[in-house]
């Protein structure tokens, strides 16, 4: 996640911490442990997400070699 920390951007990976910061900001409050759940899902759906745009593209590919 971007964040500034001593007026410089940082880029790191988000944590369960972050999470619940994003929730309070929007007025709703989790636990610490809701926060680590949502953070397990939200990088399980990332994964599935890319895997399905690379079978996407790989296949495109393979129509493309298969037309000519």
């Amino acid at each position: 996640m971007d964040f500034e920390k001593n007026g410089t951007k940082e880029t790191g990976k988000m944590t369960p911490d972050d999470v619940l910061k994003i929730y309070k900001k929007h007025g709703r409050e989790i636990s610490p442990k809701q926060a680590a759940l949502i953070l397990e899902f939200a990088h399980r759906l990332a994964t599935i997400a890319v895997a399905q745009c690379l079978r996407n593209e790989a296949g495109s590919e393979f129509q493309e070699i298969s037309k000519n």
